[in-house]
């Protein structure tokens, strides 16, 4: 895990607190007492951008540790154990990304067919979905003139920079594969994971199945 310097960019009091009031609303269940995810808030908050979330899907280096992360339960009540952020976007990156995956060979029409429904089974039951706002996307455009990040990577960086705000005081880790946005963000002040930095041996390339 790497830590960041503390989250950067600071919202003002009145709009942190209508921040907190309308992430309570708009998914509070996933904070607070989710029928999906119905973590308390002691428990661990999780944003995945789309290169963490694929890896759920499609077998890469890093895939056991990413589906233990989001399959782990609560030894009580059996429900999961930690809040897993996704923005909006990532909906399409991922849906992008399988598609793309099958057509290089990596994966079947089959296996691309039954991991899509899954994703999208695990948006409606899993995820807590962040929905973007103009916002989002005037501080990701700032973003890109600070770190060379691709416009979606800006753009997820500025959602979860945004809601590590919301939920500061909470244990909230954003989850990534890709080196150069995870640099962004350690920047930024995000607590930040790298699936990769979880592989096992059988998971690297070139290892015989």
């Amino acid at each position: 895990m790497s830590r960041g310097r503390g989250v950067g960019r600071s919202i003002g009091r009145g709009q942190a607190e209508t921040s907190r009031r309308d992430a309570t609303s708009r998914f509070g269940p996933a904070i607070e007492s989710d029928p999906h995810c119905a973590a308390p808030l002691s428990m661990a908050i999780y944003y995945f951008d789309a290169s963490a979330v694929v890896k759920y899907y499609v077998p890469e280096p890093g895939s056991l540790w990413t589906r233990q992360l989001l399959d782990v339960q609560d030894p009580v009540s059996t429900r999961p154990l930690h809040v897993i952020l996704v923005a909006e976007v990532t909906r399409v990156e991922v849906a992008a990304g399988l598609a793309s995956i099958e057509r290089v060979g990596r994966i079947r029409r089959a296996a691309r067919l039954r991991e899509y429904q899954r994703f999208t089974n695990h948006l409606i039951h899993r995820y807590a979905i962040i929905p973007i706002t103009t916002a989002d996307f005037v501080a990701a455009a700032d973003l890109t003139q600070r770190h060379p990040l691709k416009a979606y990577d800006a753009l997820q960086l500025a959602v979860a920079l945004h809601y590590g705000q919301i939920l500061s005081g909470h244990p909230f880790t954003f989850v990534s594969g890709d080196g150069t946005l995870l640099a962004a963000a350690q920047e930024e002040g995000l607590v930040t994971e790298n699936p990769f930095d979880h592989a096992i041996p059988d998971e690297m390339p070139g290892r015989s199945r």
